[in-house]
């Protein structure tokens, strides 16, 4: 039997941080941004996408009167509040986890992110999407 080997190191403690990393739903969907994007985001942009996100989550998805999904409709748009508390969160708590994890690089002068180290966290992050 074969078994598709993830580019983290299989020892517990490095699978126990990726696990605890992406327990958290927003920290999932900020990843999931800067995965995105080959240059640092600014982090009034990265709050904006994961705001959206999580109001787009918040609506579900669209249902016709018979069950079925209905067709997409636009992403929401999150509310001012939604965005700048997003930013205080990600800011004073989620970028600070990734960064000291070495997943993420966090420039809090510049209030810039580029994810560092994409093999680490992105082929579970890529499992976990595909179920949520």
């Amino acid at each position: 039997m074969t078994t598709d080997a993830h580019p983290l190191s299989t020892d517990a403690q490095s699978l126990d941080t990726v696990f605890a990393l992406l327990r958290d739903r927003r920290r999932r969907f900020a990843l999931r941004a800067l995965a995105d994007r080959e240059s640092p985001v600014a982090l009034d942009g990265l709050a904006a996408a994961v705001a959206r996100r999580e109001a787009a989550d918040a609506d579900g998805p669209p249902r016709e009167a018979s069950g079925t999904a209905a067709p997409a409709s636009p992403t929401p748009d999150a509310t001012p509040a939604a965005t700048d508390d997003v930013a205080e969160a990600l800011h004073h708590v989620h970028l600070p986890k990734l960064a000291d994890a070495g997943v993420v690089d966090y420039d809090e002068a510049d209030n810039t992110a580029t994810l560092a180290r994409t093999g680490d966290v992105t082929p579970f992050l890529d499992e976990v999407a595909a179920v949520e």
